[in-house]
């Protein structure tokens, strides 16, 4: 069977527009994407669970999802529906407790004999928003999606489509879930929509914070690897020991579901465990000239994917750090600027 491509699109400056053809009728696929009780079966991660699951399909309805991470830090995505045709559209405006971001997400569905094709389009308020967050949504989408038509597979995967008036509410700690909504896609920890080329140096007051690091941030951080593979387990541990060693004034915590250290309120380098491998991304990367970091975004985010802790390099690893510490994104300021903006 040949794999599905994720086809990605970017129409308009603001827009991204994900096409993917899932084998399974638009019935069984609008269901799997709307219904609480079917949500949880397949948008699954080992590392974050989604605790809470509430849905009011109809327009001017709500939904709310609410996931958990390995060390407890609840995320909140909420969503009001603003156009529902049922097997076919349903259009929505997102948002959530951990990022300023507001999407609108229209997701259609459309018969192709046997199977649906899925399209998503997303609008962000800024280009600037769209192209730092497109890394990190397609990563999550190309997952999301594979485990959704995983779960349709299943000879009880996908019941009769949910009908528009259900307001129902779905818990369910047993099945793990990634904090990708149903637009399907939160960026990952490490995400590099809070990226600016505003910098600053890191500051001595984070040294006060570093006790934070020792206890919350450490435990987390702790507890982040040992929900991994061993293999994984054993690249993060590596990374965290340089970034430990390179960066002791910086506050370090799980993030978005995945350790991330930083200079007051600013990122500056974290990791998250990836279908390839387990990325290091600095949010001021592109600025190292540095050829072994890949460009994540538009802006100065960069990553290193390691599949095996033997292909760390300590002393180049060292020497990027080095280089983060020395030059870090305001990002807060980033920020404020954006809603200026927007006002």
């Amino acid at each position: 069977m040949t794999k599905a491509t994720l086809h990605v699109t970017t129409p308009s400056g603001r827009e991204l527009v994900l096409t993917r053809t899932i084998c399974a009728s638009p019935e069984r696929v609008f269901a799997a994407l709307t219904r609480p009780d079917q949500i949880p079966r397949w948008l699954t991660s080992k590392d974050i669970a989604l605790i809470t699951c509430e849905v009011d399909l109809r327009p001017g309805g709500a939904f709310r999802y609410v996931f958990q991470t390995a060390g407890g830090r609840r995320l909140d995505v909420r969503g009001r529906y603003r156009a529902v045709e049922a097997n076919r559209r349903v259009e929505y405006l997102e948002t959530y407790d951990f990022s300023p971001l507001e999407v609108l997400v229209t997701t259609t569905l459309e018969a192709a004999g046997a199977s649906t094709i899925l399209q998503q389009t997303l609008r962000y308020a800024t280009s600037a928003e769209r192209d730092a967050d497109q890394a990190g949504v397609v990563s999550s989408a190309e997952d999301a999606y594979a485990e959704l038509e995983r779960y349709l597979a299943q000879p009880d995967g996908g019941g009769v489509a949910a009908d528009p008036r259900r307001n129902a509410e779905a818990t369910d700690t047993e099945h793990q879930a990634q904090p990708r909504p149903t637009r399907a896609i939160v960026p990952p920890a490490t995400d590099p929509a809070v990226t600016h080329p505003k910098r600053t140096t890191m500051s001595k007051s984070s040294a006060a914070k570093s006790t934070a690091k020792a206890s919350n941030g450490g435990d987390e951080i702790a507890a982040y690897s040992k929900t991994q593979s061993s293999a994984a387990a054993a690249i993060c541990d590596a990374l965290r020991a340089l970034i430990d060693q390179a960066l002791p004034a910086a506050t370090a915590k799980v993030w978005h579901g995945s350790p991330v250290w930083f200079d007051g309120e600013n990122p500056v380098v974290g990791y998250s465990v990836m279908k390839k491998g387990v990325s290091l991304l600095f949010w001021n990367g592109q600025a190292f000239d540095e050829t072994a970091l890949e460009p994540v975004g538009k802006y100065r985010a960069a990553q290193a994917v390691f599949g095996d802790a033997a292909e760390i390099d300590p002393k180049l690893v060292s020497r990027w750090l080095k280089k983060a510490k020395a030059d870090v994104f305001d990002s807060k300021g980033f920020f404020a600027e954006q809603r200026k903006r927007k006002a």
